[in-house]
């Protein structure tokens, strides 16, 4: 059997241009990339920082910018709003510009609008607390030996509750603890849970 060896100079060889070519590539896949990047953690940082200042808020004074995700600021929406300083009008401008803006259902100002509203809106959070409370009212009604319509108070299904949950949506809202049998309700995100 014959066994074919090729010679080092047979193999293709890059050409100098080519050579010289490669490190604008690697450079500019790298700028790109951290642009991108800092982009994200750019647009990411607005969440965690408007909750902040939704449970933080500044005193009212002149400069104050205010945002409610249905639009404009009404008094029933006061506790869905956050009040932000002047500097992070400024500084998030672009991305209050992409919150604002009308794509259609997959486009990125609605992503970026249902991640904003995530955030701001605590509407998880929201209805974790309400299936505690929901069990709370079950396992009170059971020791209690109550039937179906009997109403608790908050009172007796503290007693029930976890550890560190919460009788107060996140967002200030009131919770409707309704009869045994029924679901609770919070009366700014229902009881779609």
């Amino acid at each position: 059997m014959k066994t074919t060896t090729r010679s080092i100079s047979a193999l293709p060889t890059i050409t100098s241009s080519a050579r010289s070519s490669f490190p604008w590539l690697r450079f500019l896949f790298l700028a790109l990339s951290v642009v991108v990047a800092a982009g994200g953690f750019y647009l990411l940082s607005l969440g965690p920082l408007a909750r902040y200042y939704q449970s933080h808020p500044p005193q009212r004074k002149p400069g104050m910018m205010m945002y409610t995700p249905k639009g404009t600021p009404r008094a029933e929406d006061s506790n869905m709003s956050v009040r932000f300083p002047r500097w992070i009008g400024v500084v998030y401008r672009p991305a209050f510009r992409l919150i604002g803006s009308r794509e259609g259902p997959t486009g990125l100002g609605n992503i970026y609008r249902r991640y904003w509203d995530w955030w701001v809106d605590r509407k998880a959070d929201c209805l974790k607390n309400l299936r505690q409370l929901d069990a709370a009212k079950h396992k009170w009604a059971a020791d209690t030996q109550r039937t179906n319509g009997a109403m608790p108070l908050a009172a007796h299904i503290v007693d029930y509750l976890p550890k560190g949950s919460e009788t107060r949506c996140p967002t200030g809202a009131e919770y409707r603890f309704h009869p045994a049998g029924t679901k609770p309700e919070c009366l700014l995100h229902g009881d779609a849970y």
